[in-house]
């Protein structure tokens, strides 16, 4: 009996210990009271200011953001690291293409924690109902998601786009003009092109859906060339003296 109390005080002074150095613990998050917000390039150059103060590390766009800058960003004092983001797009940005995965090499630097954790069977949740576009886009993209993509409920509800048949919300359109090489450098052995055919097609499809009572700032333009934006027009909006961004 003797040896059964000595091992359930010795059990007792434990758990009070570890009951009193997370009390501890929580004072100090509450003192403190701050959140510190950090891009994970910088985590490196700023390891002293995180040093001994994350207890959790969120790490948003976790799919496009090396392991390595994962890893510096975290301290001894690291309790949890949350990361959400999409695996199934962009991959961490990786100048040579010897490190890349898609070289077959095995170095698989482009590959984030995130995507690997997941890709090795990693408890992890994933969000499978997206709200932002109508059916007739997602489905060009639902082949991407194998576990399954779902369109919520109110996604059949967007209103139609004005100033073409009825019904079309995406448009394709193929040409043969070749893009040029452009102006912008973006790194240190590749040119940034431009195409500026698909420039004053854009400037005009701008200008076509303005004339349709759309607002500058309701129209977005994307374009995967750098010098792009630089070659078209500021004001793309004719008289109406707007600017479409």
């Amino acid at each position: 009996m003797r040896g059964m109390r000595r091992e359930w005080t010795e059990e007792l002074a434990a758990s009070m210990r570890s009951c009193q150095a997370l009390n501890t613990e929580l004072r100090q998050l509450n003192d403190s009271g701050s959140l510190e917000i950090l891009k994970a390039t910088a985590a490196a150059k700023y390891k002293d200011m995180l040093s001994g103060l994350p207890s959790v590390i969120i790490v948003e766009e976790a799919g496009e953001v090396l392991e390595a800058h994962v890893l510096t960003s975290m301290s001894p004092e690291t309790k949890q690291l949350i990361m959400f983001g999409d695996h199934e797009q962009l991959r961490p940005k990786v100048e040579s293409w010897s490190l890349q995965m898609q070289s077959g090499q095995g170095l698989d630097l482009n590959v984030s924690m995130f995507e690997r954790l997941i890709e090795d069977g990693f408890p992890h949740a994933a969000l499978c109902v997206q709200h932002r576009m109508h059916p007739d886009i997602s489905r060009l993209v639902r082949p991407t998601y194998p576990r399954g993509l779902e369109d919520h409920a109110s996604m059949h509800n967007h209103p139609p786009l004005r100033g073409v048949d009825p019904g079309r919300r995406v448009i394709f359109v193929d040409h043969k003009n070749m893009e040029e090489q452009g102006g912008f450098r973006s790194s240190a052995t590749m040119l940034s092109k431009v195409n500026k055919f698909e420039v004053g097609m854009a400037v005009a499809t701008v200008k076509y859906l303005l004339q349709q009572g759309y607002a500058p700032g309701e129209l977005v333009v994307l374009t995967p060339y750098l010098t792009a934006p630089g070659a078209a027009p500021c004001d793309a909006s004719g008289d109406s003296g707007g600017r479409a961004e």
